[in-house]
């Protein structure tokens, strides 16, 4: 938020700084731009948002309601975004250090299928995920992401806590499994009747790769970064307007925006 809303310095600097837990971390903006980000506090907890809702010329569209009540507090942003940090959640094998970056979809599902062959390898079902790998999945969601651009990805969120609590930010628990794993497996249970997915989810570790890009640049980044601070000074549950997700939209992320990969 400070990356956007320096202001005045009367108006911004109200209280001294003070640690907020969790939140370097959490949310994509720059680290060092968090320094001060309490300051906001005073104003986000005596706010009544959902009042700025009604009668709004904004209906329907929660990010600009966000960012005007932000603007008539603060004046006009000083300064441009210039890259924002994200976080892509999956599941995959432990000390996979993405040397290589993060692949699209398409780039990624050899690797999805030698990683599934791996895990697998000295079981019963071996023979039959080959078959599958070799005739095609019967899943309509795994057909409807293979070889279609729009759904190739990479996708990360903005905020990390919600890869975490999923539930509270209405979202898809992307830790549990990959999307194109789990679509795998119900094809694999479809055909053979078995059930394969607690057993792949087993063998992978959940894992956050934090890095940053400069191809969403929009002001839902900040919005949703207000409206997440807004919710977790109140302490309550953030939802799915304190979150921003982004689309890398075929284009794969290169080792050099990547700038930590987690296990837990």
């Amino acid at each position: 938020v400070n990356t956007y809303f320096i202001g005045d310095q009367q108006s911004v600097a109200r209280v001294p700084p003070q640690p907020i837990p969790y939140l370097p971390e959490s949310a994509g903006i720059s680290r060092r731009r968090h320094e001060g980000v309490s300051n906001y506090k005073p104003f986000l907890l005596e706010l009544d948002l959902d009042s700025h809702f009604v009668g709004s010329d904004h209906f329907g569209n929660s990010d600009a309601v966000i960012i005007n009540v932000f603007e008539s507090e603060f004046g006009k942003p000083k300064h441009e975004l210039r890259k924002v940090y994200w976080f892509h959640a999956t599941r995959t094998l432990p000390g996979n250090s993405y040397e290589n970056g993060i692949f699209t979809l398409d780039g990624a599902l050899d690797k999805v299928w030698k990683t599934i062959f791996y895990v697998f390898a000295d079981s019963c079902h071996i023979d039959n995920l080959k078959n599958l790998h070799a005739i095609g999945v019967p899943s309509s969601l795994y057909n409807d992401k293979v070889g279609q651009p729009l759904a190739n990805g990479p996708y990360a969120m903005l905020v990390k806590e919600a890869a975490f609590r999923p539930n509270d930010f209405n979202m898809c628990d992307f830790l549990a499994i990959p999307e194109i794993m789990r679509d795998i497996c119900q094809g694999y249970e479809k055909k053979f009747g078995i059930a394969i997915l607690d057993r792949l989810a087993s063998n992978l570790k959940p894992c956050i790769v934090k890095f940053h890009s400069d191809r969403k640049l929009d002001r839902t980044c900040i919005a949703s970064t207000i409206h997440y601070l807004y919710k977790s000074f109140l302490g309550e549950a953030p939802g799915i307007n304190s979150n921003s997700f982004f689309d890398g939209k075929n284009q794969q992320i290169s080792n050099q925006q990547i700038s930590k990969v987690e296990f837990f």
